[in-house]
């Protein structure tokens, strides 16, 4: 268990990926966190944050994994 899981999808948008699993009930925050420094050196320009907590339950951490995995395969699908 952790208390925040910050993570980036390669050729994906955060914000566009965090809005869409939005419309799913998954509750990400996406942006640079105040870590613009890190986010830089990273070469990264915006992460995804998960915060589970002690009432989320594994199912919904595998439909975060499932829904997650359906909209990365649709932003992969549209962008051909």
């Amino acid at each position: 268990r952790v208390g925040c899981l910050s993570f980036t999808v390669d050729g994906t948008d955060a914000f566009a990926l965090a809005a869409s699993l939005d419309q799913l009930g998954i509750m990400l925050r996406s942006g640079d966190h105040c870590a613009q420094i890190l986010h830089r050196r990273l070469g990264v320009p915006y992460s995804l944050r998960l915060s589970p907590a002690f009432y989320n339950t594994m199912e919904e951490m595998e439909k975060l994994g499932e829904y997650t995995e359906k909209v990365i395969a649709f932003f992969e699908r549209i962008k051909r």
